[in-house]
Parts: C-alpha cells; sequence; structure tokens
C-alpha cells in the first residue's frame, strides 16, 4: 500500500494506519520505519533484477529519458524517467488529434461503401 499510494514511510507510525492493520488481524506486529525501508528495498532489488533480465533478453534498443526538477515550496528533487515509445505515443496521438475529424470522414465513408454487397460492387466498378 505505501508503495502503491507513493505514501511517507512514517505512515506506519501514523495511529490510523495502526487501527487499520489491528483492524485487519490482532497479532499483526507493528512495523517500524527502518522495517518498511527494507522490504521496499528488498522489493525494488527484486524488480531491477526481472528488469535487468527483460533487458538483457532485448534485441533491440531502448532509449529513456531523464529529467531532474524541484518543486517550488520543496528543497527536494525528483527524477524522472521517460521510455521513448511513451514519447512516440504522444507524438502519434497528437497528429492524430490534428486529422481527427478526416480520420471519421474515412471512416464513415468505409462504413457507408461496405454496408451492401450492392454498394461494394458500385464502389469497385467507379475505381476501374
Amino acid at each position: 500500500m505505501i508503495i502503491l499510494h507513493e505514501c511517507p514511510l512514517s505512515m506506519v507510525e501514523h495511529r490510523g494506519f495502526k487501527t487499520f492493520v489491528n483492524s485487519l488481524q490482532l497479532l499483526f506486529p507493528h512495523v517500524s520505519i527502518n522495517t518498511i525501508k527494507k522490504e521496499i528495498l528488498g522489493i525494488y532489488e527484486v524488480e531491477k533484477f526481472k528488469t535487468q533480465q527483460v533487458l538483457e533478453g532485448n534485441q533491440g534498443r531502448i532509449a529513456t529519458t531523464t529529467e531532474i526538477w524541484t518543486t517550488s515550496n520543496q528543497k527536494r528533487g525528483y527524477m524522472t524517467v521517460t521510455c521513448c515509445a511513451h514519447i512516440l505515443n504522444l507524438i502519434v496521438r497528437a497528429g492524430l488529434s490534428a486529422i481527427e475529424t478526416v480520420i471519421e470522414v474515412i471512416r464513415n465513408s468505409v462504413a457507408f461503401w461496405t454496408t451492401t454487397p450492392n454498394r461494394v460492387e458500385t464502389f469497385e466498378e467507379a475505381g476501374r
């Protein structure tokens, strides 16, 4: 839950979190920030290994872009990693949105001409 929702590690010390854990099972031990940190680092190492295995088996190329940014109210910096495929997807979507009306006209035309065998025949004759 902490990883999934990007909660701070200190969440395990919040009264509400402890109440939540107790409501699940009274025998669950309360964990410390250090325990959570070790668990998260363990998960990171496993996922890192899996990613390395996938990348080693890849026959193609993968490009990533990193960017560091900070927020105006914090002194902490953040690094984002963007995959080339994601950027390409954004570019293609932007391009398709520019010609969206043309694509719709073509789809409607295809739907019209393929509705009945007579229309298909008429269309094929017009193309000859």
